[in-house]
């Protein structure tokens, strides 16, 4: 277009500024009439746990299911269906296969103007973003993050003699990301350069981490492996306790390991336990092996599941230390003669 003068060119660029400033007031104002909203941008949740997601909208009134579309995507490098209800009925024609079985949308909430999206048994890969996308009357969207943490929760432990004194030392653990294992003794020195670690990674992406160390230790001797995940700094760690183990009919030496405390195995003779160092004695050692077998041979236990629980009770009674946890010592302890 040519402009005979000035003035004309500058009236007709003031008529396109007011269209345009009009109509951009004419979608503040529908913005403004409905809006979603995330009370939450961003949702923590361990990995095999469950998660619920929420957006809000505004309902005016009673809600219009016939009048309502709700979706959830998922923003990858290209956009995941995680759950989608057309004019209140839902749609799993187009599900990405990630999501399958384990999206619920709680549908009692939408008349309060809530999308609650639950996730269950969380993965790796759900890890993201997602957008929560409402339509009713007008139409609006929020984004909200997903961060999935797998700490090594469980450490799965075993401990075998290879003769000669010589023990291999197992722990095994999963998790994400890769964490590294470190490994002491009693006096917490380093043993980690001995230990030999080991990493495989799972359909679910996650670190499956085998350490073992083999090493040369008598009896009554504390390990400790710690597994240690650097990007959440959080460590797991468990005790592995080298002791011997009285049978029916001879002494062998076995291993035994332990997490947080004391605890039972389901082998009546297999006895776990963490250190008790620290705690005052009541009595002296030899007082207290004696106490034990008294105790034993009163009651007519013969090493059977029974005993040890009556034995793990009367010590933690009697605040017994470290040198009467080991329940073969009783074998060991001088004849008594009954009253």
């Amino acid at each position: 277009m040519v402009y005979d003068s000035p003035c004309k060119c500058q009236e007709d660029f003031q008529r396109i500024s007011l269209v345009l400033f009009d109509l951009s007031l004419e979608a503040v104002s529908l913005r403004a009439l409905f809006t979603v909203e995330a009370p939450q941008s961003l949702y923590i949740v361990e990995h095999g746990n469950n998660v619920t997601m929420e957006c809000t909208f505004p309902v005016n009134g009673k809600l219009k299911f016939k009048d309502l579309n709700v979706g959830w995507e998922k923003k990858d490098e290209s956009k995941k269906q995680v759950y989608v209800l057309l004019k209140g009925e839902e749609d799993f024609t187009k599900q990405h296969s990630d999501f399958k079985g384990r999206i619920k949308l709680l549908k009692e909430n939408l008349k309060l103007g809530q999308s609650l999206l639950q996730i269950t048994d969380v993965k790796l890969r759900d890890a993201g973003f997602y957008q929560c996308i409402i339509g009713y009357g007008g139409a609006d969207y929020k984004t909200i993050s997903l961060e999935v943490k797998a700490p090594y929760r469980t450490i799965t432990q075993r401990v075998v003699s290879t003769g000669d004194n010589e023990w291999k030392l197992m722990c095994q653990s999963e998790g994400h990301p890769q964490a590294e294992v470190i490994w002491k003794n009693r006096e917490y020195e380093d043993l980690t350069d001995k230990a030999n670690t080991s990493y495989e990674t799972g359909s679910d992406q996650l670190y499956r981490v085998t350490s073992t160390l083999t090493i040369k230790s008598r009896i009554d001797e504390i390990f400790y492996c710690i597994f240690w995940n650097k990007e959440l700094q959080e460590n797991t760690s468990a005790i592995l306790h080298i002791t011997a183990r009285v049978n029916k009919d001879h002494r062998t030496p076995v291993a035994n390991s332990a997490t947080a405390g004391p605890s039972k195995d389901t082998d009546a003779h297999d006895y776990r336990d963490a250190s008790f160092e620290g705690k005052e004695l009541k009595y002296p050692p030899e007082k207290m092996f004696h106490i034990l077998t008294v105790m034993v041979l009163k009651t007519k236990l013969s090493m059977v599941s029974g005993e040890r629980e009556t034995a793990f009770q009367f010590y933690q009674q009697e605040q017994c230390s470290k040198y009467c946890y080991t329940a073969s010592r009783w074998a060991s302890a001088p004849p008594v003669t009954l009253e």
